[in-house]
């Protein structure tokens, strides 16, 4: 894990460009790839995380909702450093990975650190009967117009 000092732009291009845009205007931000691995955050969001006195450390390479995150957490002052923030997180969050994670669930319960496993089975338990990866993020729809 990474600590001190500005972390290196993630490989991938696409996701360098995203990374220089937020670091170059001072922005809070965390990059995950596609497999939803930590590749870069700024040195705004890791300041904040360490309470304004230190950069915290992030870590990089590691599933966002996997072991190594959820135990690194309860070391910042500020943040995702309780387990009930980062099942929030997760709960919020959780149809995306599933999504965009080969090998569906039985790979993403592999993945994910065993505290979020009662809200991973909540997830996948609707997901199951609903068969539509993003439908918990969609409220109802509604014609416009006035009510």
């Amino acid at each position: 894990m990474e600590g001190t000092g500005s972390y290196s732009l993630p490989e991938d291009l696409a996701l360098a460009e995203v990374a220089r845009a937020l670091r170059g205007t001072g922005q809070w931000g965390w990059v995950v790839d596609s497999r939803w691995l930590w590749v870069y955050v700024t040195n705004d969001s890791r300041l904040t995380t360490g309470g304004g006195v230190e950069l915290a450390p992030y870590p990089i390479g590691s599933h966002l909702f996997g072991p190594e995150a959820v135990r690194t957490g309860p070391q910042w002052r500020f943040g995702a450093n309780t387990p009930e923030f980062v099942r929030g997180m997760f709960a919020g969050l959780g149809s995306l990975v599933l999504a965009d994670t080969p090998g569906g669930r039985d790979r993403l319960r592999e993945l994910v650190d065993p505290s979020l496993c009662d809200p991973a089975a909540m997830l996948f338990a609707d997901l199951v009967r609903d068969r539509r990866p993003c439908a918990r993020l969609k409220g109802p729809r509604r014609a416009p117009g006035p009510r």
